[in-house]
């Protein structure tokens, strides 16, 4: 789930990253990063950020999850006590 959540941000990412931007030409040449190492460098960032929302989005998940789970425990029924009865259980494959 977290590769998922990762190309889907790495997607969103590189959406608005266009080789015609002056600010990020500025940037990159201000950094001594031209060319291919550039593009590397800023891939790895891009890719860093991307991993850093998919586990956000995944622990979000998980918190929503908890939290349904937490609000159905009132509903479940525990056996009395003294109920148990001595006689084996058959299960038929």
């Amino acid at each position: 789930m977290v590769i998922r959540e990762t190309q889907i941000n790495h997607a969103s990412l590189v959406a608005n990253i266009v080789p015609f931007n002056p600010a990020l030409h500025r940037l990159l040449l201000s950094l001594g990063l031209e060319g291919i190492k550039g593009a590397m460098v800023l891939n790895n960032e891009i890719n860093r950020q991307a991993t850093t929302f998919a586990y956000m989005d995944v622990f979000q998940l998980s918190t929503y999850l908890m939290i349904a789970t937490i609000l159905f425990l009132p509903f479940v029924r525990l056996p009395k006590s003294g109920t148990v009865s001595d006689e084996p259980v058959v299960v038929e494959a």
